[in-house]
């Protein structure tokens, strides 16, 4: 057989060669490319290959060969560059396989269970036939996904006052995909995609002689869609729900809940098991712009 051991690998690089003009009596000569020691080389001088080291027959560093004895007029000397590739050669389509890649090619090697708007995921251009990258916002722009999307829910009972229009504290999430949804201060949602949201809101009155119990969602401080219901006898809670398809901006529009009712005292809200059973304020993207 030609070789022991495992194949030349010489498909993709070859090695600098250089050769030199020898002078008689010269031990310093210049190299063609910049090294860090004398191991980057290898030396030949009348076809046989010199020992590196200062203490033996040569030394080098950057572009500088120096020799421990002077060279002949009738030498012949080059030198190998070892390593330095001179010769970048494409491989053939298709032929870069899985266990030619290294195990870190993607970084951590784990799935991401999150990304930011501005991280790239790669996709393929079937109409360029390339892998090409694209951020995150950009993938989804014009996408419905349906987020942002929030279900929030009170934790406790609420006084209504008669014929005064108040706004439902729904005070707990069960989720809020985006952080749209204020629990805390002003129990509003503010999406920050623009697009149709759907969005439903439920209120439960404790019951009373003849009354009329309101829910109504408010866009930027106005009614857009409520319900009404009016009952005379019934069971200790009555529930009154409404739901609306609204156009949000993403940026500065908001939605809001309002109960009303007219029983002519104030009426307290109940809160069932689980609490978000009965009274709850739930809205999602149905599509985008």
């Amino acid at each position: 057989m030609p070789y022991i051991g495992n194949t030349p690998a010489l498909d993709y690089i070859s090695f600098a060669v250089q050769n030199f003009t020898v002078t008689a009596g010269t031990t310093v000569y210049t190299l063609d490319y910049s090294v860090s020691n004398e191991n980057d080389i290898a030396l030949y001088i009348n076809s046989v290959a010199q020992r590196p080291g200062s203490s033996f027959a040569y030394s080098a560093t950057g572009t500088t060969l120096t020799l421990t004895s002077a060279t002949l007029a009738t030498d012949t000397m080059y030198a190998v560059f070892i390593g330095r590739a001179v010769q970048t050669v494409t491989p053939a389509a298709g032929s870069v396989t899985n266990t030619m890649l290294s195990p870190s090619v993607i970084t951590g090697q784990t799935a991401e269970t999150s990304i930011a708007g501005a991280d790239s995921v790669l996709i393929y251009d079937d109409s360029a036939s390339a892998l090409r990258k694209m951020t995150k916002t950009n993938l989804f722009s014009g996408v419905a996904v349906n987020a942002p999307a929030f279900f929030a829910y009170p934790t406790s009972n609420q006084n209504f006052l008669n014929n005064t229009g108040t706004k439902i504290v729904y005070d707990q999430e069960l989720f809020d995909t985006a952080s749209c949804y204020d629990p805390t201060t002003n129990y509003r949602f503010t999406p920050n995609v623009a697009g149709y949201y759907h969005v439903t809101a439920s209120i439960n009155f404790s019951a009373n002689t003849t009354q009329t119990r309101f829910i109504t969602i408010y866009k930027n401080g106005s009614g857009i869609n409520g319900q009404a219901i009016t009952q005379a006898t019934g069971p200790n809670y009555i529930n009154v729900m409404t739901s609306v398809l609204v156009q949000m901006n993403g940026t500065t529009d908001y939605l809001e809940a309002f109960a009303n009712q007219n029983s002519g005292s104030t009426l307290n809200s109940g809160v069932g098991s689980p609490a978000y059973a009965d009274i709850f304020f739930f809205g999602f993207l149905a599509r985008t712009n």
